[in-house]
C-alpha cells in the first residue's frame, strides 16, 4: 500500500515539474515558431545554450539533469524540439516506443573527470545513477578493483566531502568550479565515447532555425575558448549539417 502511494506522490511530483517546464518554456510569447532546446548545467549545455543564443528563434533552457523522468516526461508532452542529453538516456529513450526523435549526433566527448581530494589512487568512486558510460569511463582508466557506487548526481559532491567515496565522476565543467570552491584536484579519464548527444524531433530536422543553429554551433566549438577544455581530452566533435 505504501509503495503505491508513493509511486503515486513521485507522479504527481514529476508532473508538476513538467507543468512548470512548459510555463517557463511558453513564457514571454506564443512560442510557435521557436525551437526549444533542453540541455543541463555542464560543458555541453554551456556550448549549446551559446549556439542557441546565437541564432534567431532558438531558445535555450537548463535543467538540473536531462536524463531522468522529468525530462523524458517534457519531451513525450512535445515541451522541447531538442534535448541534451547522456548517452545512456538517449538509447533508452529511442528503445521506448514509436517516439519521433532521432539521435543526431555528439556535442562533446570526453568531458567526465575524476575529482578527489587527494593523489591516491581511489578505492571507492561515485559516479551518477543510470549512467553506465561514467561507469565504463572510470573503470577504463581505474581497473578493476576499485568499488563503484551509483548515486543522485547532486549528491556526489556531498559524498566526496562527507568520506562516503573516495572520489567522484564530474563534468569538467562541474569539477572546475568545484575546484574553485574547495580546492580539489581534478584528473582527466581519456576515453573516447560521447558524454553528451543531440536528440532531435523529427518535425525541426529541416527547419532554418535548426539549419542555422548547427552552423553557430560548429562555429563555437572552431572558437580558442575551448583551449583550456582540451586540456582535459575534452573532444568537440562537429555536427552533421542538414542535408
Amino acid at each position: 500500500m505504501k509503495a503505491n502511494k508513493d509511486k503515486v506522490f513521485s507522479t504527481i511530483i514529476a508532473v508538476t515539474v513538467v507543468a512548470i517546464i512548459v510555463f517557463l518554456a511558453t513564457r514571454g510569447g506564443d512560442g510557435g515558431d521557436v525551437l526549444r532546446i533542453v540541455s543541463t548545467n555542464d560543458l555541453a549545455g554551456l556550448l549549446v545554450n551559446q549556439a542557441a543564443g546565437a541564432t534567431d528563434d532558438v531558445q535555450g533552457i537548463r535543467l538540473a539533469d536531462c536524463c531522468g523522468t522529468q525530462a523524458e516526461m517534457a519531451l513525450e508532452a512535445g515541451v522541447f524540439d531538442i534535448a541534451v542529453i547522456c548517452p545512456d538516456a538517449a538509447e533508452l529513450f529511442l528503445q521506448g516506443g514509436n517516439r519521433p526523435f532521432v539521435l543526431w549526433g555528439s556535442i562533446v566527448e570526453n568531458s567526465s573527470v575524476l575529482v578527489s581530494i587527494t593523489y591516491n589512487v581511489p578505492s571507492s568512486v561515485g559516479y551518477t545513477f543510470g549512467r553506465s558510460s561514467q561507469h565504463q569511463i572510470a573503470q577504463a582508466n581505474l581497473g578493476q578493483d576499485v568499488a563503484f557506487v551509483p548515486m543522485n548526481t547532486l549528491a556526489l559532491p556531498y559524498a566526496l566531502a562527507r568520506g562516503a567515496v573516495d572520489a567522484v565522476v564530474l563534468d569538467v565543467l562541474t569539477a572546475t568550479n568545484a575546484v574553485e570552491d574547495a580546492g580539489l584536484i581534478i584528473r582527466p579519464l581519456p576515453y573516447n565515447r560521447p558524454s553528451s548527444v543531440l536528440l532531435v524531433h523529427q518535425d525541426v530536422v529541416y527547419t532554418q532555425q535548426f539549419a542555422d543553429f548547427i552552423e553557430n554551433f560548429n562555429q563555437l566549438i572552431q572558437g580558442e575558448e575551448l583551449a583550456k577544455w582540451k586540456e582535459f581530452y575534452v573532444n568537440f566533435p562537429s555536427l552533421p549539417r542538414v542535408r
